[in-house]
């Protein structure tokens, strides 16, 4: 099977980020201290309480959007005195339902040990943990419907891609669940321009082994301490360093009722990985920086899109992009829907530019994946 990469929704990557997802190295949060033994002391422990997710400390809810954007908590404990462990599951794709652990101190602090993250392994429950944990993505799209047989030998069946969320549901309902669901064999996958069949187990990792995942979160830059927070009470936080994202926590702590997140102070200056520096003075130009670094990410497409171009957002209403990195109309509406989790669809035809200056008009999604799978 050819290896054909996929262009994937880049934009609506951006606007569910938080402007905090940047502002750690690219290893998370650095602890002070190894971190193995109390990983043992916590896994271990008998007194573990189940949490909700909205109870973890905020650096820790900065760690799990940041690196495991495209996972759900399945079940959050706290082993009292000791730290918290927080199992997640991969909430769509090719891997649904893959389990992944982290473990952080009573502050936050993600737990690593001498090497930092904590070394790859499978725990006995079958969870990852380490680096090959985060950052799973998928490189082909499933046909619906697609139907998928839970742990418990009941069927799901998907008819879009909005219904990924009863997979979620599924095991928020089931939380002692570890097996992941089994796809329903025949299926059929979208793969770069091609429609194939899927007809068993096979098939299917065959596919998955031809996939050019890039399992890297793609930071290419880091904000520059010191920086100032905005909390909602209208005060202001300055955090010297990475540790003083315990200042933040405290807030939260003094301030249980409030769910809102800090705003940035601009300007703020970002290094990137060659020792440059740059000035950032709005939260837009944040977001134009980081889309940077996702294209980048995503093994540097041959073409970019010429702007403006129009997004369909899922109440069927539209929102014109004039510039690239001006995203800021998008990710109001998506503060203003809360609960909508579809991703916008481009408003064809679009125009695309190659790195050679000449411009193609783009009449349809096929033909775009089609231009991509061409960059080879």
């Amino acid at each position: 099977m050819r290896k054909l990469k996929m262009m994937s929704s880049l934009l609506m990557a951006i606007v569910m980020m938080g402007v905090l997802f940047s502002c750690d190295n690219e290893e998370g949060t650095e602890p002070t201290i190894d971190g193995s033994e109390l990983v043992a002391a916590i896994e271990s422990a008998t007194n573990k309480q189940d949490i909700s997710s909205n109870a973890l400390p905020f650096s820790a809810s900065v760690v799990l959007e940041r690196d495991f954007s495209e996972s759900f908590v399945s079940r959050a404990q706290l082993a009292p005195e000791l730290g918290y462990e927080v199992s997640m599951r991969l909430g769509q794709g090719a891997d649904v339902g893959e389990a992944s652990v982290v473990f952080f101190n009573l502050n936050g602090v993600e737990l690593s040990d001498q090497q930092g993250i904590l070394r790859d392994s499978v725990d006995r429950q079958g969870r990852r943990r380490g680096r090959k944990a985060r950052g799973i993505r998928n490189c082909f799209d499933f046909v619906f419907p697609v139907s998928l047989t839970m742990p418990d030998a009941s069927v799901v069946t998907l008819n879009s891609g909005e219904d990924w969320t009863l997979i979620r549901e599924w095991y928020q309902a089931n939380p002692d669940a570890n097996e992941r669901p089994a796809f329903v064999f025949p299926l059929q996958i979208v793969f770069g321009d091609e429609i194939v069949d899927i007809n068993n187990q096979e098939d299917f990792q065959e596919a998955k082994s031809a996939c050019e995942v890039d399992r890297r979160r793609g930071r290419c830059f880091e904000l520059v301490f010191p920086i100032t927070f905005t909390m909602p009470d209208q005060s202001e936080i300055t955090l010297q360093g990475k540790e003083d994202w315990t200042l933040i926590d405290a807030w939260y702590e003094a301030n249980p009722d409030v769910d809102e997140r800090p705003d940035l102070v601009f300007p703020v200056d970002i290094a990137y990985r060659n020792d440059s520096t740059v000035t950032i003075n709005t939260q837009e130009q944040l977001l134009g920086a980081r889309a940077e670094c996702e294209t980048d990410r995503r093994r540097s497409a041959c073409f970019g899109l010429v702007f403006p171009v129009t997004f369909v957002m899922p109440d069927a209403s539209e929102i014109t992009v004039e510039a690239r990195g001006d995203f800021g109309e998008i990710k109001a509406w998506y503060r203003a829907n809360p609960d909508a989790d579809e991703r916008p669809d481009l408003a064809y035809p679009v125009e695309i530019e190659f790195e050679d200056g000449s411009i193609q008009t783009i009449n349809s999604k096929e033909e775009l994946l089609s231009a991509k799978a061409d960059c080879g």
